[in-house]
């Protein structure tokens, strides 16, 4: 079984949640696998994070996790991140992180849930 594609979800207020992860043909952003989203997106909340600490960006202008979602482009399936100490985590259910070890079953169903 191939393994399922994901997408990072950004929420707009008139469009709830859309891919707005553009390449250079104005086409959306995919990725091979949860692990490659979840790093794209830990990447630009570490530059945006490096903006306010250096002034670039006004602090009153900060990210929030909760305008973020990770879905899987073949199941429809999207998981919420939760950023903790400056890192993001996957968060299927209020109060629940997955595990690094449910990735690759992730990967493989395209669903949000532990591994068993």
């Amino acid at each position: 079984m191939p393994l399922c594609k994901f997408e990072v979800l950004t929420y707009a207020w008139c469009d709830g949640f859309a891919n707005s992860y553009l390449n250079e043909a104005d086409l959306p952003v995919t990725f091979d696998c949860i692990e490659d989203a979840l790093e794209d997106l830990q990447d630009d909340f570490d530059i945006w994070a490096n903006q306010v600490r250096s002034g670039e960006r006004d602090p009153d202008n900060i990210f929030c996790d909760d305008e973020y979602l990770i879905r899987c482009i073949d199941t429809g399936s999207g998981c919420k991140v939760k950023l903790v100490l400056g890192t993001l985590f996957l968060t299927p259910d209020e109060g629940k992180f997955l595990r690094h070890d449910s990735f690759p079953e992730i990967n493989r169903t395209g669903e949000f849930r532990e591994s068993n």
